[in-house]
């Protein structure tokens, strides 16, 4: 094509510039749109990528919660000014992974898990790419029988008010569940912390993420009431 268009440059017994133009429409109009379109397209996931803030932790909400944009941003403002700046990029920025879905029970009065939720679920937790959890009861129950969390007597000296068990606080019993963005969570849910990673899961944090998350746990439990 750019043969054929320089060509037509050159050669000044060939057709004008404009006729050989109107010829390469013509004969591969469709390619062009094509070509266009994908270019568009990467240009724009492009644009994405480099202007999206890389997060430094994330927290995971499982269940029937939901937080819109504007409260999720909110209650991450809140978080980003409990912690630091961790993967260097100079702005200090915490995740919020919001898998939504029903809390179901069968006629045993067992939990229903959706398939494709507890697939994004078990990954994130298994991979650690999430540490703070606010879930549902079928989801702290889930984490605590496969042994996930971390038991709050090896974070705390003295356990602060609103622990359910060893293992999670009920949200609504902590001030936090009254911060703005944090408000439009469940508060009969639970918040709790994902235990020390195994040799084996430990290439999946690293000890300083690992620090920073529970820190920000710490911080978040144990908020004072405004």
């Amino acid at each position: 094509l750019l043969r054929r268009f320089w060509m037509g440059i050159m050669d000044k017994s060939r057709p004008k510039i404009k006729t050989v133009i109107s010829e390469l429409w013509d004969t591969y109009k469709y390619l062009i749109i094509i070509c266009a379109v994908i270019a568009a397209a990467l240009l724009y996931m492009l644009f994405k990528a480099i202007s999206t803030d890389s997060p430094d932790l994330r927290i995971l909400v499982a269940g029937e919660s939901y937080m819109d944009e504007d409260s999720a941003a909110l209650a991450s403002d809140i978080c980003s000014g409990l912690t630091n700046d961790l993967n260097g990029d100079g702005k200090t920025v915490v995740e919020f992974l919001q898998l939504t879905a029903q809390q179901k029970l069968t006629q045993d009065g067992e939990f229903m898990y959706e398939s494709g939720m507890m697939t994004r679920f078990n990954t994130e937790v298994n991979t650690c790419s999430s540490l703070i959890y606010i879930v549902d009861e079928a989801y702290y129950k889930l984490l605590c029988e496969n042994s996930m969390l971390a038991p709050l007597s090896s974070i705390f000296n003295d356990i602060p008010d609103g622990a359910f068990d060893d293992y999670g606080f009920l949200y609504g019993a902590l001030s936090l569940s009254t911060l703005d963005g944090f408000d439009k969570l469940k508060p009969d849910s639970y918040i709790c912390f994902r235990r020390m990673p195994l040799e084996n899961e430990i290439q999946y944090v690293d000890t300083e993420t690992y620090q920073a998350a529970l820190e920000l746990f710490k911080s978040l439990v144990t908020l004072p009431a405004e």
